[in-house]
């Protein structure tokens, strides 16, 4: 992971959607993602960030995030396939959980596939708690549904180790 880029942004251009856009294709294999994502991105409070490696034009990972009041919601986060295992889910939480905090979040929430056993243990190991969930909350496939975990943690004293 050296020299890894980070892009912190809250004003989105046309540029930084298609890039979003793309990355979210990669990373969940959904060929429809876009309009929603426009609509995600443009909402108030949202800011996201996009890891890229070395080269501003190797985008890695994404994560989009909304603070309202003091929680932060996890709207949507992905590292591309050939990268995962690699620490670029644990840099870009870790960054997500800063910049919530600096932007006055005390706690920060997410929903997460109740079968996404690697993001549930990363989700774990930066603090966070399961305090609900969803009955077929995410489309799986033709027809097929899973629940998802709500998890939960507090921003204070908090971090990826």
């Amino acid at each position: 992971m050296l020299g890894i880029m980070f892009n912190i942004w809250s004003v989105v251009s046309d540029h930084q959607i298609s890039v979003l856009a793309t990355l979210q294709y990669k990373c969940f294999e959904n060929s429809n993602v876009q309009p929603g994502l426009e609509r995600m991105i443009f909402s108030p409070g949202v800011f996201g960030l996009i890891i890229s490696e070395e080269d501003p034009n190797l985008e890695v990972a994404y994560a989009i995030c909304r603070v309202a009041l003091e929680e932060a919601e996890l709207l949507s986060i992905g590292v591309v396939p050939n990268k995962r295992g690699s620490g670029y889910g644990k840099t870009i939480l870790s960054a997500i959980i800063t910049e919530a905090g600096h932007r006055g979040a005390e706690s920060l929430v997410l929903e997460v596939g109740e079968n996404n056993l690697a993001a549930k243990n990363l989700y774990a190991a930066a603090g966070f708690a399961q305090v609900g969930g969803r009955k077929n909350y995410y489309r799986v496939g033709s027809g097929a549904y899973e629940d998802a975990a709500i998890m939960r943690c507090r921003l204070r004293n908090t971090g990826v180790s």
